[in-house]
């Protein structure tokens, strides 16, 4: 995305320099985001 925003076609810079932005900030945060869990098939069927 980064080589995008730097091109010197006007209409892709505009287009990706908010990815930019959003790349940049979620990389100063240091936040890592949680994947969400799944189950197998088995063990939604378990009996507790």
């Amino acid at each position: 995305a980064t080589l995008f925003a730097k091109s010197k076609n006007s209409m892709l810079s505009h287009l990706y320099v908010d990815v930019v932005e959003e790349e940049g900030n979620s990389a100063k945060t240091g936040v890592k985001k949680k994947g969400g869990s799944m189950q197998t098939i088995s063990a939604t069927h378990r009996v507790s």
